[in-house]
């Protein structure tokens, strides 16, 4: 459709594709170009007018004449109609009146009538609408009464016009009065639009009584949908005309019924991307598929039509179909776009191949009668064979090779495509980089490597002199790969006849190929491996090259060599070139080979053969190719060849790499078992590191120091910076001392250490050898040694309660002694048993935790220290029941446990909130405690606090041994648990009271010990505005028991008064102190007046 619309010098086939219509109107006057230019200034953005200019009316019937079609109704759809909607049947015809004419000369009534006949006489033919204006120089404040003058001449008009009019608009300052021109605009846009919208309910209305009638309404409904800018509407008209034509396709010429139902899909494609966009794979993107489809089903033109024509527009259709939906559909994936634009260079590709009777002429030839009969008309169809017609196709291959080009992901048949339509572009660079890219995507079959052959030939002629040599290289491979690769003898043995004509025509010298090279096939194909994947240096591995070929024909490889790279660590790689005895092997599609080659690797590391040279004689043809490995462990790409000889019993794994490593040797490290001591002490230990073998070389041992738990001490030791693999990481330093730089087997390496012993615990510390070995292999040996730290003391808690002393009156009781201590009339109560908590401290060894107790707080956040921690258990025979306030006797039995001894020079307690330390002894300090022998400790505490919390701990300044050295350890003191307060008061009084009337107060004591109780009352009145009639009195209760008694209370003044404070005691208050107090003072009562 593209094309045809080019092909023509007239616009009838441009009128028909345009999707976007314009709106005609005509402009009859004078100054009808003036008129035009103001309308177009002030139309709506998304309304376009096209306007015809004439002076008079007769212009605009006589152009009506020369536009009325003549010609037979023998087709489907007429090619000019959109054009005379467009031409020459306007929607709306303007007609100018010079208003200031007309005020100055007047207007008869003949002339008015004679105008209004014409256009009575158009508008009866076409259905227009009719507007007029008057046009005046002056602008709207210059003009008296325009209102009356519009009126008269409407009124004149309607006597003299048959038919119906718009009515009379003014044009003020010739359009450039804004206000007047605009509101011109938007009426002929209302008129315009209106007229169309009749038509389309005229059309409607009709009845067409036959297949093609119905097929031309549905356009020209669609076609006034697209002018009203209603694309539903618009969908459903074009739909329903493709769908009577494609049903109806057996009665008309086939090329002619195909051009009309793409004009009516592409109306239809466009009014759908407008609406909803067309979308992958939807209903819209399937339709315009099976339309290509049917388009290339006409193989066969009818009756009449031009065979050449016929099967040059066909192929134009179905490109410009995949074409626009390639380009017009949304979130399209990229291998369909690549398909639809392949099939589109296909498509062209097939109309540049139709020979036909070729016309130079360039004659100007209008448009048939109706629309595809190109096919059938002599004059018509010689235009497919001439010039223009081949530069149109070209110039769309060229824009499309340049499309499917810059697509990254193509298939191997749109790059051999690509490459074919780059020779017709004249263009050989363009064709071998779609071959090479091609060949990117390893096609291996042999046809796709004679395709690809074929367009290297075609191209190598087009290629310029300078770069012939770049070309005849891949000549070269090209001709290699069809003479090797897997095809009959025949073949084989043409392309062989074939590249040496080409050898005696141009000039090689030193013809060397590298393999492998994608989308060729290679003379030989080689795999390597070596007899093992490691090794060490005293034995000598051996190569194994496995050598097969295609060719049918027998063929030698000879001067085989490989090249090995060796590599240590991260060095770089060094090549050498080693070449086997001079061995030929002769090689065929039947006969693989396989060859030995002995290697002397000195030194370890990585060894890889990086590539296989031979020299390949075939046919009296000689050449070197080279077989190049990527990578250690890369395998060879994949060739149709490995598939075919993949069951063959010579066939090998290719793994061309080995490793050459050092002899084994056995090393050990011994630790000492479990070094002991107490805190503060020295130990010393010895390391032994024994080989099997004499080693040389250079090494140390790292010893893992933790500060302030267990540390190395010893000049012989440095610390170091570098971190082991087996040494603890965190919280820890590491020191080494050298190794010597021989080991022998008859003297052992003896390493004697000294730890300093810090805190108490039991820890796992690494001892790790590292030893690089010139003649053997590198050694690291890890051993772990058990440490046990000891308390200086072990000891024993003991937890009493001290009970309350009571005295008693007895009234009976003769005057005692004067050498007695309580008074003449007292006795002396005391508690009938003591309950006993015994606090035992047991290390034990147990797994490294996520957290460490209170003894190993320098370590806290440290998780993932390699030592074993201690905890601490405890046993107790009775659960002492200490409330708060009371008094408690801690009794420390401290046993040494230090084989020498310990001198004791000062203690301490750090007390815990919650206690208060009393008092504290241990006897004289400072003294000696001998092992085994026993230290006592007594410490009194008062605790304030409910709950279970620990008292604190001692701090012993000891001197192990009698040296002179201090060491500080500390040793914790027992949990305790103390319950709430014994007793309970509660105070309950009224909210109000009134002067001089009496208050009471209730008191609530609850008892909740198993034991009696004897309690004192004692009331605290600070208010003198307050009487109380009692302020001291005591009571006694039983266990579990409750007490109620009240307050009386007095106000003397009214007002807002604060309560007495009431507190709540044992009778022994002097030792226990205050157990419940209610400070009611704090608390408020109205006082009302009497």
């Amino acid at each position: 459709m593209n094309y045809l619309s080019s092909l023509y010098k007239d616009s009838m086939y441009g009128d028909l594709l345009d999707h976007n219509p314009f709106l005609s109107i005509a402009i009859v006057g004078n100054r009808a170009s003036v008129i035009y230019e103001s309308i177009v200034q002030h139309e709506d953005r998304s309304v376009h007018f096209n306007a015809m200019c004439v002076p008079d009316v007769r212009s605009l019937l006589s152009t009506k004449a020369t536009r009325e079609d003549t010609s037979a109704d023998d087709g489907i759809l007429k090619s000019n109609w959109c054009s005379k909607h467009l031409h020459s049947r306007f929607s709306c015809i303007v007609y100018e009146f010079d208003w200031d004419g007309i005020i100055t000369s007047g207007m008869s009534g003949a002339q008015l009538c004679s105008i209004c006949n014409e256009l009575t006489e158009y508008v009866r033919s076409y259905r227009s609408k009719v507007v007029f204006i008057l046009v005046t120089e002056r602008a709207r404040a210059a003009v008296d009464n325009p209102e009356d003058a519009m009126e008269k001449l409407r009124q004149e008009i309607k006597s003299h016009f048959d038919g119906a009019f718009e009515g009379v608009l003014p044009l003020y300052a010739l359009g450039r009065e804004q206000e007047s021109a605009a509101h011109l605009a938007q009426t002929l846009e209302m008129l315009a639009m209106g007229y169309h919208t009749e038509e389309l309910i005229r059309i409607s209305g009709k009845n067409p009584p036959s297949d093609v009638k119905t097929v031309r309404c549905m356009f020209k409904k669609g076609w006034h949908c697209l002018v009203l800018k209603d694309a539903k509407a618009a969908v459903k008209s074009f739909r329903a005309g493709y769908d009577t034509l494609r049903e109806t396709t057996s009665l008309f010429p086939a090329m002619e019924a195909r051009v009309c139902a793409t004009l009516f899909l592409r109306h239809l494609l466009h009014a759908a991307k407008e609406m909803t966009g067309i979308l992958y794979d939807e209903s819209y993107y399937r339709l315009c598929e099976e339309h290509i489809i049917w388009l290339g089903r006409a193989s066969h033109p009818c009756a009449g039509e031009n065979n050449s024509a016929a099967f040059f527009l066909r192929s134009l259709l179905i490109a410009e179909c995949a074409e626009w939906l390639a380009h017009n559909t949304t979130d399209i994936p990229s291998s369909a776009l690549a398909a639809l634009l392949t099939t589109c260079l296909l498509a062209y590709k097939d109309a540049l191949g139709i020979k036909g009777s070729v016309s130079r002429s360039e004659q100007n030839i209008t448009p048939p009668s109706f629309l595809g009969v190109e096919c059938r008309l002599k004059p018509h169809g010689d235009l497919f064979s001439s010039r223009a017609a081949s530069e149109f196709v070209m110039k769309r291959v060229r824009e499309l090779v340049a499309s499917l080009s810059a697509l990254t992901a193509l298939s191997g048949e749109a790059l051999h495509i690509c490459a074919r339509m780059s020779l017709l572009l004249n263009d050989p660079e363009g064709a071998l980089s779609a071959l090479q890219r091609l060949w990117e995507l390893n096609a291996g079959s042999y046809r796709v490597a004679e395709a690809c052959h074929d367009v290297l030939c075609r191209a190598s002629v087009l290629a310029s002199a300078g770069t012939q040599s770049k070309w005849d290289e891949e000549m070269v491979c090209s001709y290699l790969s069809l003479v090797f690769g897997p095809a009959p003898r025949e073949k084989q043995g043409f392309y062989a006849n074939c590249f040496r004509d080409m050898l005696k025509q141009v000039e090689l010298h030193d013809i060397r190929l590298v393999y492998p090279r994608r989308g060729h096939f290679a003379p030989f194909t080689v795999l390597c491996r070596f007899s093992s994947d490691q090794s060490d240096s005293s034995t000598q591995p051996q190569l194994y090259l496995t050598f097969f070929s295609a060719a049918v024909e027998l063929f030698t490889v000879d001067s085989i060599s490989v090249t090995i790279s060796h590599s240590q660590g991260d060095a770089e790689p060094i090549l050498s070139s080693r070449a086997p005895a001079p061995d030929t092997v002769e090689l065929s599609s039947q006969s693989p080979c396989v060859t030995t080659m002995p290697l002397e690797l000195n030194g370890h590391g990585l060894y890889r053969c990086v590539s296989v040279r031979g020299r390949v004689t075939y046919a009296g043809v000689s050449l070197v190719v080279e077989w190049q490995f990527e990578g250690s462990g890369a395998q060879i790409s994949e060739t149709p060849l490995q598939d075919a000889f993949s069951q063959c019993p010579l066939f090998s794994a290719h793994k061309p790499y080995i490793h050459i490593v050092k002899p084994l040797c056995h090393v050990e490290i011994t630790v000492p078992n479990c070094p002991t001591g107490i805190e503060g002490e020295i130990v010393s230990a010895e390391i032994v590191v024994r080989t099997d073998v004499e080693l040389t070389g250079r090494g140390s041992i790292a010893l893992t120091h933790i500060s302030n738990v267990c540390e190395v001490v010893g000049d012989a030791f440095r610390e170091s910076s570098v971190s082991h693999r087996n040494a603890a990481k965190v919280g820890t330093r590491s020191f080494l001392v050298d190794a010597p730089s021989t080991l022998s087997p008859a003297l052992p390496f003896r390493v004697p250490v000294k730890f300093k012993l810090v805190r108490a615990g039991k820890y796992t510390l690494p001892v790790s050898l590292s030893y690089e070995s010139a003649n053997f292999s590198n050694v690291e040996v890890v051993q772990r040694m058990e440490v046990h730290v000891l308390y200086p003391f072990s000891p024993t808690f003991t937890v009493m309660k001290s009970l309350p002393l009571e005295l008693k009156g007895e009234e009976d009781k003769p005057q005692l002694e004067a050498n007695k201590v309580v008074g003449p009339f007292s006795a002396l109560s005391v508690p009938e048993a003591s309950c006993a908590f015994v606090h035992g401290e047991h290390h034990k060894l147990v797994h490294p935790r996520e957290y460490l107790n209170d003894d190993m707080t320098a370590l806290q956040g440290k998780k993932n220290i390699l030592f074993y921690n201690t905890y601490t258990e405890t046993k107790s025979c009775a659960d002492l029941n200490i409330s708060n306030g009371e008094n408690i006797v801690l009794i420390a039995t401290m046993k040494c446990q230090a084989l020498f001894g310990v001198e004791l020079l000062s203690l301490n307690a750090a007390v815990s909130n919650g206690a208060t330390l009393l008092s504290l002894t241990a006897g004289s300090l400072p003294c000696h405690v001998g092992y085994l022998e026993s230290l006592t400790v007594v410490a009194r505490f008062r605790v304030s606090k409910t709950g279970k919390f620990p008292l604190g701990f001692l701090r012993l300044l000891i001197s192990p041994g009698g040296g002179t050295q201090r060491v500080v350890s500390d040793m914790s003191l027992p949990e305790v648990v103390v319950d709430d307060n014994p007793l309970a008061l509660t105070l309950t009084c009224p909210s109000t009271a009134v002067v001089g009337m009496p208050l009471l107060i209730s008191c609530k004591v609850v008892n909740k010990t198993e034991t009696a109780q004897h309690c004192v009352l004692e009331i605290e009145n600070k208010e003198e505005s307050v009487v109380c009639a009692a302020t001291h009195w005591s009571f006694s209760m039983e266990p579990h028991s409750v007490y109620n008694t009240q307050l009386t209370l007095q106000p003397l003044v009214a007002g807002v008064l604060h309560l007495p404070s009431i507190h709540l005691r044992h009778a022994s208050g002097i030792i226990f102190g205050t157990v419940a107090s209610c400070q009611s003072d704090s608390q408020r009562i109205c006082v009302l007046p009497f």
